[in-house]
């Protein structure tokens, strides 16, 4: 009797271990061994960019294409299968900008192909979205409500701009359909070479220059103060700021619409303190001086200078600026 229950205990210890083998033999395999495993899900792939080096290519492969799909087989990983190696993934193979290719792999792969021999770089994709060089656009600003419609357009405001000087019968300075100016306003117009001021209008309320710092300090290159443009860069300036709509503009047929400024129904006064090589801290000071004089609403300066110079508290232009 001992002895059967002994048997019985031995079978039950023995059925107890195969089924205890069972339930956890996967659990301890290799991961080589579970690959096909239904639970086991392939890491995610994205679009990388595989900068190379073409000098870099072994002499076994006959071109660089061979090389870019050999680099992808040696580098899938194992998880995807043997078929995942090359097919589909390679998207583009580039050899005029650089060398190199855009290629699907997951992040461990990218990881190993940026220390593969031959690899300058590995470049994650990244997203770019459309953009245009209008600047309303950017600030967000509506011709149907918003700030623009609220304002008008900027109808009445005065900006001053300290630039280079004004080319007034560009058709962006046009003056139709806007109303008298301000009586406020104390700008003016000024008699000067090539430069008349009955070209002044409603739309350009003010033309003045300042250049005694450049004629003292010799760098005024023989020319004569003017409110005239030199170079258009003022132009360029105040149409941007506030030129009025002129249809059908383009550049020699390409890029052809309607251009208008930002804020298209504003007044204009240029102060050009601008040589035709650079602008003299002197001048500069007086234009801004005389702009808040006139009675502007807003002084435009697109003026850079060295970086090292002084801080802001002990710069001039910055100080007048302040001042303002």
């Amino acid at each position: 009797m001992a002895a059967t229950s002994t048997k019985k205990l031995f079978h039950l210890l023995a059925l107890f271990v195969l089924l205890l083998t069972q339930l956890t033999d996967s659990a301890f395999l290799p991961k080589s061994k579970i690959k096909n495993h239904t639970e086991l899900k392939p890491e995610a792939t994205n679009t990388y960019i595989v900068h190379c080096n073409p000098h870099a290519k072994p002499p076994h492969f006959t071109d660089l294409e061979q090389w870019y799909q050999s680099m992808v087989a040696s580098h899938s990983s194992p998880v995807h299968g043997a078929d995942y190696t090359t097919r589909g993934r390679i998207l583009y193979t580039y050899d005029i900008v650089m060398h190199g290719f855009a290629v699907r792999l997951t992040g461990d792969e990218a990881r190993r192909m940026s220390s593969f021999p031959g690899v300058t770089r590995v470049h994650e994709d990244r997203k770019f979205y459309l953009q245009m060089t209008r600047s309303p656009g950017f600030m967000g600003l509506d011709p149907h409500h918003g700030a623009w419609n609220e304002t008008d357009f900027g109808d009445g405001v005065i900006i001053g701009l300290i630039d280079g000087g004004i080319w007034p019968e560009s058709a962006s300075f046009s003056d139709h359909g806007l109303g008298p100016v301000r009586s406020t306003w104390r700008g003016k117009c000024v008699d000067a070479a090539d430069f008349n001021a009955t070209l002044c209008n409603r739309k350009l309320v003010g033309a003045r220059a300042f250049d005694v710092s450049q004629s003292a300090s010799g760098m005024s290159y023989g020319t004569v103060p003017s409110p005239r443009d030199k170079d258009g860069h003022g132009t360029h300036v105040a149409s941007t700021a506030a030129g009025a709509a002129v249809p059908d503009a383009g550049m020699f047929m390409f890029s052809r619409g309607t251009a208008r400024g930002v804020a298209p129904k504003a007044r204009i006064a240029m102060y050009n303190a601008c040589g035709v090589q650079n602008c003299q801290t002197a001048d500069i000071v007086a234009a801004v001086d005389a702009a808040v004089k006139d009675g502007v609403d807003i002084i435009s300066m697109s003026l850079g200078g060295d970086p090292s110079a002084d801080p802001y508290d002990t710069d001039a232009v910055s100080v007048a600026l302040f001042g303002a």
